[in-house]
């Protein structure tokens, strides 16, 4: 006695019935199930039927063809009445790729809403120069934070208009010497074999000089480390040394007249010569000359020396080497001049100064 057919059951369904709810009305298991699936998915095209549209509205011939065919391949089908299973899972698939339904996008990120998530610290690159200290920005005053990691700049920095002892020169007149800083030139001696007392004979026993010795061309270190009784080995040593120094300007470019006399009260703090500062007008070509050189602290002895008019200043510009170097280390008791001093005057009053 034959069996009697499956009726349909989708009546019986839930009314959003799903694919497992499908499956179980037709008894399939997943393998069966599966292979239907995609044996209507996979001959659909090849009937010609519109992947877009319902059983209900595709061409008859076509899709009776197509059911035969199904059911041909699928002998199990038979046991349902008008292979109503054909039916379903095609209308069911139809109208899920209609609604996109049945394509899962895949995801380019995070499901996670982006107002619900944590924000990364921001990433500061700097390009070039190294950047600042940290800093702490109180009401009106910024300070820099003194942490162990930071390090101190080592650029050419320019502490204006903060002068302190930091800047201090012997006078001009007597060398009454007062407390000189020499903390970056004590650094720089530490790693060297260099006689101290040689370089303080030279003029350089403070920081200053050491930022004005940096200044100097190879030429005029040479002229210089001459005059001293350094060995070869310490001068080669020293010039190795100040490849890695960079000077601290102490005076910002383009600085007034103003500016530049307060700066030299600083610099010289003999009691006896305290006129030194107050002498006349200084000439506006050698103010602007030395600020461009950052040998401001210079500008008296230039004074001292009689260049006290952009005139005389002009009228120097004429002159040879030889005559420059006479002007400047000719013997006189209105100025004493290390070593050094006249050096960097010779360079800057020269024609190699002056441009």
């Amino acid at each position: 006695m034959q069996n009697a057919l499956i009726p349909d059951q989708r009546p019986f369904l839930a009314r959003h019935w799903n694919l497992n709810d499908l499956q179980r009305s037709m008894a399939f298991t997943d393998f069966q199930f599966g292979r239907f699936k995609s044996t209507i998915r996979d001959s659909a095209p090849e009937f010609g039927l519109d992947l877009y549209k319902v059983h209900s509205r595709q061409d008859p011939e076509k899709w009776n063809n197509f059911v035969l065919w199904v059911v041909e391949n699928k002998q199990k089908l038979n046991d349902f009445v008008e292979h109503w299973p054909v039916e379903a899972y095609f209308n069911f698939w139809i109208r899920c790729k209609c609604t996109h339904r049945h394509r899962r996008k895949e995801q380019t990120g995070s499901s996670i809403a982006k107002h619900l998530k944590i924000q990364p610290p921001l990433v500061r690159k700097y390009v070039g120069l190294k950047p600042p200290p940290l800093r702490c920005i109180t009401n009106s005053i910024v300070q820099i934070e003194s942490r162990s990691e930071v390090q101190p700049v080592q650029d050419s920095e320019i502490q204006n208009p903060c002068y302190d002892e930091a800047v201090r020169q012997p006078c001009l007149v007597c060398r009454d010497t007062p407390a000189l800083v020499s903390h970056s030139l004590s650094k720089l001696l530490q790693g060297e074999v260099v006689r101290k007392g040689e370089l303080v004979k030279l003029g350089i026993h403070s920081d200053v000089d050491l930022d004005t010795l940096v200044l100097l061309g190879p030429d005029q270190v040479a002229e210089l480390f001459d005059q001293a009784s350094l060995t070869n080995f310490e001068k080669a040593s020293l010039r190795n040394a100040l490849k890695n120094i960079r000077p601290k300007f102490h005076v910002k470019q383009g600085a007034t007249e103003a500016d530049i006399r307060e700066y030299i009260a600083t610099v010289y703090t003999c009691q006896e010569h305290s006129n030194v500062q107050k002498l006349q007008a200084i000439p506006p070509k050698l103010l602007r000359l030395f600020n461009k050189l950052h040998i401001e602290h210079l500008i008296p002895a230039a004074l001292l020396l009689g260049v006290t008019s952009d005139t005389h200043f002009e009228k120097i510009t004429t002159f040879d080497d030889a005559t420059v170097e006479g002007m400047i280390c000719g013997q006189t008791a209105q100025i004493a001049l290390s070593p050094l001093q006249k050096i960097v005057l010779q360079w800057a009053l020269g024609k190699r100064g002056c441009f």
